[in-house]
């Protein structure tokens, strides 16, 4: 499966931040997957992140809540 991650979930999993929950972590952890990181994180602009995702069709993995208010899959 691919999935699109966004700027805080790429941060905690690198870092091993608590804050990321267990099903985001074996999504990206899981080596048959395929894991997106966007150009638009290095402006941290949420509504490129959606578009893409959009686009792409691709789930996104956030925790960020205002993503539900979007057309897209959100995974967490």
């Amino acid at each position: 499966m691919r999935g699109l991650i966004d700027t805080s979930t790429f941060l905690w999993f690198i870092t091993g931040d608590p804050r990321l929950s267990r099903t985001a972590k074996a999504f990206i952890a899981e080596t048959d997957n395929e894991i997106f990181l966007s150009i638009v994180s290095l402006w941290e602009f949420d509504r490129l992140i959606i578009s893409q995702g959009i686009a792409e069709n691709l789930p996104i993995l956030t925790s960020d809540r205002l993503f539900s208010a979007y057309a897209i899959e959100k995974i967490w």
